[in-house]
C-alpha cells in the first residue's frame, strides 16, 4: 500500500519538533502524506506559509513509480525512484532520515545492515515498523510490498536507541552517536502516566502551545 498505519503519526512528529532538521530524507513516500505532515510541523507551525518560504530540505525516496502523484512535487525538494537498499551508497548527509513502515519488506539481516548504513548519512534515523508478525502480500501490482520479517525492539539493542510501543506497532529513534539521543524525549505530552504525571505534561503542553501562538503572532 502507498500509505501504512496511522496509530504512530503524533509520536513521530513529536520527535520531528524537537529535532528541527534542516534536512530531512523520507525512505519508501508512498503517496507522500510524510511530506506534507512533515512541512506542517517543520514550515507552517514556524510561520513559513508557502513553499517559497520554506527552508527545510525534504527528499525522498521511493522504488514503485506507479505511486506518484502531485503530492510528490509539492511537498518534497527531490524525489529519487530506486531501490532505497542500493540508493544508500551514494546519499549526502541528511540532519534526520524517516524510515517509516519499510524495514518489514527487507529480510532482517538486510534490514539491520541497511539501518547501519542510513546512520553513516544521518546522526539520526527515525524508525517505525510492526510489532511482531504482521503479514502483508504484494499488494496493487507492487511486489515490495509484502512483509518478509518481523521486528521486536530487541532487534536494535546494538544500536543507541530509544523506543516506545505504540499499539499493533513501535518506534525507535536511532543515532550513531548516544549524545544526540539526549535531544529526544519519546513521551508525547497528552501521554498519560497517572494523574500527576498528566497534569505536569498537561501544564507543559499548554504552555507549548500558548509560546507557539505568540511565536504564530510576532
Amino acid at each position: 500500500m502507498p500509505t501504512s498505519d496511522y496509530h504512530h503519526l503524533t509520536d513521530v512528529l513529536h520527535v520531528l519538533e524537537q529535532l528541527r532538521p534542516a534536512s530531512l530524507l523520507e525512505i519508501g513516500i508512498g503517496h507522500g502524506k510524510w511530506g506534507v505532515m512533515c512541512r506542517d510541523a517543520l514550515e507552517t507551525l514556524q510561520g513559513k506559509l508557502s513553499p517559497e518560504a520554506w527552508t527545510t530540505r525534504i527528499d525522498g525516496i521511493e522504488i514503485f513509480e506507479r505511486y506518484r502523484n502531485p503530492l510528490w512535487a509539492y511537498a518534497y525538494n527531490q524525489v529519487r525512484v530506486g531501490d532505497a537498499l542500493t540508493l544508500v551508497r551514494d546519499l549526502p548527509h541528511y540532519d534526520v532520515i524517516l524510515c517509516s513502515d519499510v524495514i518489514e519488506h527487507v529480510p532482517q539481516p538486510q534490514g539491520l545492515a541497511f539501518v547501519r548504513a542510513l546512520l553513516e548519512h544521518a546522526e539520526i534515523v527515525i524508525l517505525t515498523t510492526p510489532r511482531g508478525d504482521f503479514p502483508q502480500p504484494a499488494l496493487g501490482g507492487n511486489p515490495h510490498e509484502e512483509h518478509v520479517s518481523r521486528w521486536a525492539i530487541r532487534d536494535f539493542s546494538a544500536i543507541p536507541h530509544q523506543a516506545k510501543v505504540i499499539g499493533c506497532t513501535f518506534l525507535v529513534v536511532l543515532a550513531r552517536d548516544a549524545r544526540s539521543l539526549k535531544r529526544v524525549d519519546l513521551w508525547h505530552p497528552l501521554d498519560v502516566r497517572g494523574v500527576r504525571g498528566y497534569l505536569l505534561e498537561l501544564g507543559r503542553y499548554l504552555v507549548w502551545r500558548l509560546t507557539w501562538r505568540f511565536r504564530a503572532r510576532a
